[in-house]
């Protein structure tokens, strides 16, 4: 998957929103490193993908795709 290819919902963007006032900074291009580089790969609700990776030793993002 091509970076370029992805896209963010507003969902997703009031969710970095949402993680930065809590201390967490996700810039989209991790967002984009998690989806197509993942740690793990796991099925989703309705067909969809979960892709995860490791931020540090506490965090782990989540993108549904």
């Amino acid at each position: 998957m091509n970076a370029s290819d992805i896209e963010f919902s507003v969902h997703s963007l009031l969710k970095i929103e949402t993680l930065k006032s809590h201390g967490i900074s996700l810039s989209t291009d991790i967002i984009k490193n998690t989806v197509r580089f993942p740690d793990r790969i796991e099925a989703g609700y309705k067909n969809r993908l979960i892709a995860q990776k490791v931020i540090d030793t506490r965090h782990v993002i989540r993108v549904v795709y």
